[in-house]
């Protein structure tokens, strides 16, 4: 079946620049990384791969579609550098990894995104999101479910952020999801 996604965008706003930390591996993946931080139907079809294998071939087949020619050799450098970013992220301030969700070009994300990292830059203070899909919170941990949520390929490298001065304008809408209790772990 063939896939069916949304056009790819043509001009990209900078901000769709830094959709990834492996931008360099071409204006064609960068594209479709465009493409798929505005569009959550195609994240959600690549959420779907459970192994870096089967995501590749998914987001090759999915950007042939779209009229775009990248590599596996592209996605792999992309899942590298999303992983090692994410590795590196106490160590040293990193590249934002995706479009600012404020941004008027993609719609904001809705739930089950959540924060999972804030870091200060010289610049701006951002909030770093991402996807949780049917994650439970089982873990003792918040780190550890976040480490299960991001063994999906497209979770670990289609990963949001915010800046604090962003959320300002999010937080005029109303929430998705009311929170059904708190725990205050001691």
């Amino acid at each position: 079946m063939p896939p069916t996604a949304t056009p790819a965008p043509q001009n990209l706003p900078p901000t769709h620049a830094r959709v990834t930390p492996a931008a360099a591996t071409g204006t064609d993946w960068m594209r479709f990384a465009a493409a798929v931080a505005c569009d959550p139907a195609l994240f959600r079809r690549l959420e779907a791969a459970t192994d870096p294998a089967g995501f590749a071939a998914l987001a090759i087949g999915l950007g042939v579609g779209l009229g775009l020619r990248f590599t596996l050799e592209d996605v792999q450098a992309a899942l590298d550098a999303a992983r090692r970013a994410w590795i590196q992220r106490h160590v040293a301030p990193v590249a934002s990894v995706g479009p600012a969700l404020a941004d008027r070009a993609c719609p904001t994300p809705a739930a089950p995104w959540l924060p999972v990292h804030l870091s200060a830059h010289a610049s701006a203070t951002e909030l770093e999101w991402a996807s949780f899909g049917d994650v439970r919170f089982t873990d003792p941990f918040f780190e550890q479910s976040i480490g299960a949520a991001l063994r999906r390929p497209a979770r670990l490298l289609f990963r949001r952020r915010t800046s604090l001065h962003a959320l300002h304008t999010l937080g005029a809408t109303p929430p998705q999801l009311a929170p059904a209790g708190f725990v205050f772990h001691v």
